[in-house]
Parts: C-alpha cells; structure tokens; sequence
C-alpha cells in the first residue's frame, strides 16, 4: 500500500515515542503490512537514535560489572538493518544495491537468521535483479536448518 505525501515529523510525533526498540519493532510491522514510506521513516529514527545513544556502557564497563545486554537491544541492530533496506528498495527501487548493503550488515550481524535472507530476495526483486535475486534465496535456503526464526 502506497502512503502518500508522509511527513516524517508528523508521523513521529503520531507514533509518541523515542524508544528506538518501539520504533524499530513499529517499522518492521509498517513493513509487515506493506507501508514502506511509513517503515523507512520509523526505521531512519530508529537509527538515529540508536547511532546518538550516550548512555549505553562500553563493553569493558558491562564485562566488569556483570551486566549482560538485553536480547532485545542485541537483535535491534539485526532487524533495523535488515527492514530498513527492504523498506528503501520498495520505495526507491534504484537504490536497490544500497539497500542490499544494509541487509547485508544485518546479515553479518546474524548469520543464521534467515529474515534477512527473505528480505534482501525482496530488495532483488524490487530493483529488478533476477539473478542477484535468486543468489539471495540460494544463500537463504543454505542457512535455513540453521535458522533462528
């Protein structure tokens, strides 16, 4: 579904919210239901505030008083990169190889989750790239008995 003429202050003030957990899990959902223009700006937010935290502790700092991330925080990254490129290849379809680029980092970042595999078939398939496209799946059903979701 197309949305037309979004305009990301109006829409973050809509949303309520600078958790980048919250904007990131309503990104992937606005992705889920086909809202692409809606996801690529709650997703961009989400990075933002993800790449301008000041309060997250440096890993010796964690390490040393026993504190674990949560998993939530962990996988974040993973997803915001992943939904991210695909929310950007299917509203600018040109910039499909850029949006790869980010589906790949989340692929790095969670190898055996095989989403993100899905999502940058997705990319391929709107930047027009059938060849790349099905690599992707291939890639994808590789790592499937592997997978973490």
């Amino acid at each position: 579904m197309r949305e037309r003429n979004l305009i990301p202050f109006q829409l973050l003030a809509e949303v309520g919210t600078t958790d980048p957990m919250e904007l990131t899990r309503l990104g992937v959902d606005a992705a889920k239901e086909e809202r692409f223009e809606r996801g690529l700006i709650l997703l961009t937010e989400a990075y933002r505030i993800f790449s301008d935290e000041r309060d997250v502790k440096s890993e010796a700092l964690r390490e040393t008083s026993g504190e674990e991330e949560p998993e939530a925080r962990r996988r974040a990254p993973g997803i915001t990169f992943s939904y991210y490129g695909l929310c950007l290849a299917r509203t600018a379809p040109t910039r499909a190889a850029e949006a790869a680029s980010f589906c790949e980092l989340a692929i790095q970042k969670e190898p055996t989750r095989a989403e993100h595999y899905v999502n940058l078939v997705h990319i391929w398939q709107a930047g027009r790239q059938r060849l790349k496209m099905i690599q992707a799946l291939e890639r994808g059903m590789v790592v499937l008995p592997k997978s973490t979701t």
